[in-house]
């Protein structure tokens, strides 16, 4: 019997630091990340997103440009192993429509400015 009540207290404890952590972790993304917490109109008209012309823009080049770096750096990806995050451009490939997310493309700006 004792066996049992041992159990069964395991298990509440478990659940309630289960419990703890999921509520932690919630509030912790909606203080420390708001622009991962947050999906109002507003964070979406800030242009977050860009799609291939809107980075062409944003990095102050041509669309071909843009493209010949994309093209460039698929080819390192299939010889060598990028050395480091931002070697080579982030973008996402969905369906064919190439997506870029602005804080990361100004920290591969600023990578391939101090270190090229």
């Amino acid at each position: 019997m004792k066996r049992h009540w041992i159990y069964l207290v395991s298990v509440i404890l478990f659940c309630g630091t289960l419990i703890a952590c999921t509520y932690i972790h919630v509030n912790y993304e909606k203080r420390y990340s708001p622009s991962l917490a947050d999906t109002s109109e507003d964070s979406v008209s800030q242009n977050t997103i860009f799609n291939l012309n809107e980075a062409a823009d944003y990095l102050r080049i041509s669309t071909d440009a843009l493209k010949g770096i994309i093209k460039q750096d698929g080819e390192k990806r299939r010889t060598t192993r990028p050395t480091h995050a931002y070697d080579l451009i982030p973008y996402v490939d969905l369906n064919g429509n190439l997506i870029f997310y602005r804080p990361i493309l100004a920290k591969w700006i600023e990578f391939n400015s101090l270190n090229k």
